[in-house]
């Protein structure tokens, strides 16, 4: 629980994460009372030597095996759309990011994008 982050309206609980402040706006206009989310610590420096960033987290996904990017893609597509980041946005909006032609379809669908099949 010391990673999970949550905000109520009625202020009855408090959270032991940082709360953005971007959450109470988002969610009194959208007439929500209660908000919860995952407060996982970036592991994305350890893992790749550079700060987050959109830009780092592209040139990241670019260097993924086609599994990976497969699995990349999935994972950004299929999220619901409420969840908007800069990074979404900068990836649903690249060439190389397709949306798979069926949300219904599994990961390797997807790889005909990064690893064609050989003739």
């Amino acid at each position: 629980m010391r990673h999970m982050g949550f905000w109520f309206a009625d202020s009855r609980r408090n959270c032991q994460l940082p709360v953005p402040d971007t959450i109470p706006i988002w969610a009194q206009s959208k007439s929500i009372d209660v908000v919860v989310w995952t407060g996982l610590p970036t592991k994305f420096k350890n893992e790749t030597g550079e700060d987050f960033s959109v830009d780092s987290a592209i040139r990241h996904l670019q260097t993924l095996t086609p599994e990976g990017k497969a699995m990349a893609a999935e994972y950004v597509w299929r999220a619901p759309d409420l969840v908007q980041t800069p990074l979404r946005a900068a990836l649903q909006s690249a060439p190389w990011f397709p949306p798979p032609a069926d949300n219904t379809l599994p990961v390797r669908s997807l790889l005909r994008w990064w690893a064609p099949e050989p003739p």
